[in-house]
C-alpha cells in the first residue's frame, strides 16, 4: 500500500475509496504514558496503568513500553513505541476519538519492526481488528506482511468498516513468548492514490526481477524504483511510466541487472557486495506529490555462498569468541556501543578469533563483520 506524502490535501476518489471519513487515534504513537524509562515484560494491568487510551488483554501479559535504543532501536515517531509477543500472548486495543461508521471506507497507516537475535526468535505479522468494546480482537480488517528485522516499515491499507467500532485491536498472528514485533505511529490517512495489489521481487539469471500490479490508479504519472542495501538509505535505479487514471488491473515489471554492485557508501566501506537488496516504489502524481510502497527484500542473486558468523558466549564477560565460515581479504570486525561509537576494530584473518572485552563497561553492543560477502550484524550483551 502507499502512504501519501504532500504539502497539499488532494481529494482522490477511487471506486473503492468513496465516502472516506476523517478519524484519528487517541494515542496512536503511544506518547501519552507514564512509563518514564523502558518497561519490559509488563503484565496487562501494569501496562494499562501506564498507557493512556490503550488496553492490553493478551493471555500471557508480556507487554513492553520502550523509548531507548537498548532494545533494538528508537521509536519511528516521537519518543515511545510498544512491542508485543506472539500468538495472542500479547494484544492491545487502541481507542479512536469517535466510533467508525459501518460500511464506510477508511485508510490506516502504521509502522512495524521485527527485532530478533539477542532478544527474539522472530517477528510475527501484525493483525488489526475493529472492536465495539476495548479488550477484544473484534473483526479482522488487516493482516500485515512479516516485519523486517531491525527496520521500521510503513504499512498503509484501506478497509470498509464492518461495524461501528471505536477500538482498533493489534495482535500477532503467530509465534510465542520468544517472538517479538514492535509497532508505532498509528494514524488515519486520506484516500490512497494507488491501490497496489502486489509487489514482489525474485532472482533470475543474476538479476532482480521486480513485478507489481495495481487495481486502480488516479493521476499516476510514473513509478521510481528505489534500492537500498541497509533498508534505510535508498537510491533511484529506474523509472516506469504509470497509467495515469485507471480502474482496471495494470501490471508492471522492472529489471535490476546490478543488484550486488554497491554504489552507495557505508562510512569508509564502499563497493561491497551485500547479501540482501531492499526495494520500494515511489509513486509520483501528475500534480507533483508522491507516495511510497512497502519495502520488499530480495536475496542477492550473485551471492552464492552466504557468510555466517557467531559470537559466544553471549552475554559475555571479558573474552569473546568470534567464528566466521568465510575468511576473505579485508574482512573486518567492528564493535560499537549503544550510541554508535566504535570501541573495537579488528581485521579477521582466521575462522575463529578471540576478542578482549575487559576494557568495555557492561551494556549492549553491536558486533559487525564487514567483508566482500556483505555486512552482517549481531547484538552483544557485555556483563
Amino acid at each position: 500500500m502507499f502512504k501519501k506524502v504532500s504539502i497539499f490535501i488532494i481529494l482522490v476518489c477511487f471506486h473503492i475509496f468513496t465516502n472516506t471519513k476523517a478519524q484519528s487515534f487517541s494515542n496512536g504513537s503511544f506518547e501519552a504514558n507514564t512509563a518514564g524509562v523502558d518497561q519490559i515484560n509488563l503484565s496487562n494491568a501494569a501496562f494499562n496503568g501506564m498507557m493512556s487510551n490503550t488496553a492490553a488483554f493478551g493471555t500471557f501479559g508480556d507487554m513492553d513500553i520502550i523509548k531507548s535504543a537498548t532494545y533494538c532501536g528508537l521509536a519511528q515517531n516521537g519518543t515511545w513505541y510498544t512491542a508485543l509477543t506472539g500468538s495472542s500472548t500479547d494484544a492491545i486495543t487502541m481507542k479512536l476519538l469517535a466510533p467508525l461508521v459501518a460500511g464506510t471506507t477508511y485508510n490506516i497507516s502504521f509502522w512495524d519492526k521485527g527485532c530478533w537475535g539477542t532478544y527474539s526468535t522472530s517477528g510475527p505479522p501484525v493483525q488489526l481488528g475493529l472492536a465495539l468494546v476495548p479488550g477484544v480482537v473484534g473483526t479482522t480488517i488487516y493482516t500485515a506482511p512479516a516485519p523486517a528485522n531491525g527496520i521500521w516499515v510503513n504499512r498503509t491499507f484501506s478497509f470498509v468498516a464492518p461495524n461501528n467500532g471505536q477500538y482498533i485491536s493489534v495482535v500477532l498472528t503467530a509465534g510465542g513468548t520468544s517472538d517479538w514485533t514492535q509497532v508505532d505511529n498509528f494514524t488515519f490517512v486520506g484516500a490512497l492514490p494507488i491501490e497496489l495489489k502486489s509487489f514482489k521481487g525474485e532472482c533470475e539469471n543474476n538479476e532482480v526481477k521486480l513485478k507489481w500490479s495495481t487495481a486502480s490508479e488516479k493521476n499516476n504519472d510514473y513509478f521510481s524504483v528505489e534500492r537500498s542495501f541497509n533498508g534505510i538509505d535508498f537510491i533511484k535505479v529506474g523509472t516506469i511510466k504509470g497509467a495515469g487514471n485507471s480502474l482496471t488491473e495494470k501490471n508492471y515489471e522492472f529489471t535490476d541487472n546490478t543488484p550486488s554492485l554497491r554504489k552507495e557508501s557505508f562510512g569508509q566501506y564502499s563497493n561491497l557486495n551485500t547479501q540482501i537488496s531492499y526495494y520500494r516504489l515511489k509513486q509520483n502524481d501528475i500534480e507533483g506529490s508522491f507516495s511510497y510502497s512497502d519495502i520488499v527484500s530480495v536475496q542477492n542473486c550473485k551471492n552464492k555462498i552466504a557468510l555466517e558468523f557467531d559470537v559466544f558466549p553471549n552475554p559475555a564477560n571479558d573474552i569473546l569468541a568470534v567464528s566466521v565460515n568465510i575468511v576473505s581479504q579485508n574482512c573486518n570486525l567492528i564493535i560499537t556501543n549503544s550510541i554508535g561509537e566504535i570501541v573495537i576494530e579488528k581485521n579477521i584473518e582466521t575462522s575463529e578469533s578471540v576478542i578482549d572485552l575487559s576494557m568495555l563497561s557492561a551494556g549492549i553492543y553491536c558486533v559487525r563483520v564487514i567483508s566482500a560477502e556483505g555486512l552482517f550484524t549481531k547484538k552483544l550483551i557485555k556483563n
